[in-house]
């Protein structure tokens, strides 16, 4: 292990140069202040030094033993039932989700190939961060913090305690006292960093955002998918390194598109190391917080979708740096001026009625996903001679459980629209050329008129009037 003069050597750019020593100060008393009512209020919540990361992490290792596949499958289907917006963000995109719980090995391996370990050593202990250092950094804390703060099973407690009656307390328990709590305490992050720099950090998750091209027939690049790879060693680790890899994707909103790949890859050597995580889930916890906070004010129904499409235009705020920073250094200090509080009204209004917009179309289309508790009430049905103890499920019962929950009824889905050449071609999931049309809305519009017929039982033809359809 490397040798450390400074505990602060081990940070870059580091909060006091971003926010200011005063609201830096604040924010680490706010945390403190909170860590402090948790342990009061909660018997359960240890610290760092009472009830180490470890033994919980070991613990739950072993209920999880034998039960890995059928979790790492529970995992992905939760996120996707968390987030309906899910089915906006990616309505026009081919999107999937690569997780499995796996060993400190195969993440540690992960990380060593494609995250930094720290950051660079010839980096002189006082310099002064950029403006876009400094977004980079509080962009990542939003990503690690606000990903934390998702994390539910809720609507999957009975499931994980047909695994385990104990499983979900010990869940709980790790949320509680080491995956948030262990970083409201500047003891514990204190120890945290410091392990981290002398080169011990555990390599307990892994996620990475993942856009996959390929040539079409003219030689072209084109979208294929766009995937988030996650990895966790036990099931909740799993679902935060799933939401932080959405999160990802929701944080290159606003980056510079003209930033060179090799800047780029400098730029998140500096700032996206492990040295800083302690301290960005600190810091990330409470700007997701206050975002939240500030969305309830606009937003009785706090809906989820509203919630992302408003973090998403957040980090589009980068576009202008001084802005972004201005925002969320008076978000963090509770000083939002008029002009950043009329630009939150305004925005969460747009955004209420554009979902609203979204959700009566899809409405009319029909539901693309199943509710989770509908979908395991009809497998329970389905499956009423199947085994009552889930270990004693077979492979194949296993799959058919998790294929019903994760999948979409194929009749369901939206046709797809694909660009071509200077027209818009709607194609439907079956790969059938439905139309080609001179602009995409004229495709949307022949989208529409085939669920309005489907809904009314109607006849199939095109009523969009571009007379270039093509059944």
């Amino acid at each position: 292990m490397k040798k450390l003069k400074n505990l602060k050597e081990a940070e870059y750019p580091r909060y006091e140069d971003i926010l200011g020593p005063d609201l830096f100060g604040k924010v680490q008393a706010r945390s403190q202040r909170k860590y402090q009512r948790d342990i009061t209020d909660n018997p359960r919540f240890g610290t760092f030094s009472k009830i180490t990361s470890t033994q919980i992490v070991q613990g739950i290792m072993k209920a999880e033993k034998g039960y890995e596949k059928i979790l790492s499958d529970l995992a992905i289907a939760v996120v996707k039932q968390q987030f309906p917006s899910l089915d906006y963000l990616f309505k026009d995109l081919p999107f999937g989700i690569d997780a499995k719980i796996a060993t400190f090995d195969e993440i540690g391996g992960l990380i060593n190939q494609n995250i930094p370990k720290s950051a660079p050593q010839d980096l002189p202990q006082n310099l002064p961060p950029d403006e876009k250092d400094q977004i980079a950094r509080i962009k990542n804390a939003i990503t690690q913090g606000g990903s934390v703060k998702e994390v539910t099973f809720e609507a999957i407690e009975d499931a994980i305690n047909n695994i385990d009656p104990e499983l979900l307390q010990r869940y709980k328990d790790f949320m509680t006292t080491t995956f948030s709590g262990m970083y409201q305490s500047e003891e514990n992050i204190a120890t945290l960093m410091k392990y981290a720099a002398m080169g011990g950090a555990a390599k307990s998750g892994y996620s990475m955002p993942d856009v996959l091209f390929k040539k079409n027939a003219e030689g072209e690049l084109e979208l294929h998918k766009i995937e988030v790879v996650a990895r966790g060693i036990i099931f909740p680790v799993l679902i935060h390194e799933i939401i932080k890899g959405l999160f990802a994707l929701l944080q290159t909103q606003g980056s510079d598109d003209n930033e060179d790949e090799a800047t780029a890859a400098e730029r998140m050597r500096r700032v996206g190391n492990l040295e800083n995580e302690a301290r960005d889930l600190q810091i990330g916890q409470l700007i997701y917080e206050s975002l939240r906070e500030l969305l309830a004010r606009y937003d009785s129904r706090e809906n989820e979708t509203v919630r992302i499409l408003f973090l998403k235009e957040v980090h589009n705020l980068e576009k202008k740096p001084k802005e972004f920073l201005s925002f969320i250094t008076n978000l963090l200090d509770e000083k939002l001026t008029t002009t950043q509080l009329q630009w939150c009204e305004d925005t969460i209004t747009d955004l209420k009625e554009e979902v609203k917009r979204f959700e009566a179309e899809k409405s009319l289309r029909g539901s693309r996903r199943e509710t989770l508790d509908e979908t395991l009430t009809k497998t329970t049905e389905a499956t009423m001679n199947t085994p009552n103890n889930i270990a004693d499920y077979t492979p194949a019962q296993i799959k058919s459980l998790f294929d019903k929950i994760m999948s979409f009824d194929e009749g369901e889905l939206e046709e797809i629209i694909k660009k071509q050449g200077s027209k818009y071609a709607l194609y439907s999931h079956s790969g059938k050329k439905l139309g080609t049309h001179p602009s995409k809305e004229a495709a949307r519009k022949q989208e529409r008129a085939i669920y309005a017929s489907k809904a009314k039982n109607e006849s199939k033809s095109c009523s969009c009037g571009c007379n270039t359809c093509e059944h």
